[in-house]
């Protein structure tokens, strides 16, 4: 179980880290298009927060798979559920899948901010990757309800020159008024 430790800690909103990095120091990004001297002022993962309840839910799933058997010897259950090894092995693998499904979904999507460039990429099955150079961007919001102000995440929009919509929103961004002032220096 450290490495459900491990996410919590590393993935709440404590992994905004505002940086200044060169090329050099970031070869980790090298799916990024960097030009020469181009800086990351932010980078970040969607905030695991909001996904806490779901993560609970997983846990409980986890540990009814393995309790409900050690029950097996015990008149507690119903006579229904004493056989059916099917049920505790199903909650075991849907509590993990969960589980493992919002992990990937968190590590697997990036927020990178350079001095040039706003960057959201996402790779799970496909990798999608959207690069929008602030000369383009035309307008931007963030928002939070009350309780993203509380968790301090939030949603950052951005608009592009010739888009009839939003160009692309990105979800469960921590500390969103960095970014916002990011993108308000930067355009």
């Amino acid at each position: 179980m450290s490495w459900l430790k491990t996410l919590i800690i590393e993935t709440d909103y404590t992994t905004m880290v505002d940086l200044n990095l060169t090329l050099e120091d970031i070869a980790q990004y090298d799916w990024m298009n960097l030009e020469e001297g181009e800086e990351i002022q932010l980078r970040a993962h969607p905030s695991i927060i909001p996904h806490l309840p779901q993560i609970g839910i997983g846990l409980i799933a986890i540990l009814a798979g393995f309790v409900i058997p050690i029950f097996y010897w015990v008149d507690f259950l119903p006579q229904e559920l004493k056989y059916k090894a099917g049920f505790t092995i199903a909650l075991f693998i849907f509590g993990s899948l969960m589980i493992i499904s919002i992990y990937l979904r968190v590590k697997s999507t990036f927020f990178v901010f350079t001095d040039d460039k706003l960057v959201r990429k996402r790779h799970i099955f496909r990798i999608d990757t959207r690069e929008t150079p602030y000369s383009k961007v035309q307008d931007f919001e963030y928002k939070q309800s009350i309780a993203q102000r509380i968790l301090n995440i939030g949603i950052v929009s951005i608009w592009t020159a010739g888009s009839s919509g939003k160009e692309f929103q990105m979800n469960d961004v921590p500390n969103p008024k960095k970014a916002n002032k990011i993108l308000s220096d930067y355009t």
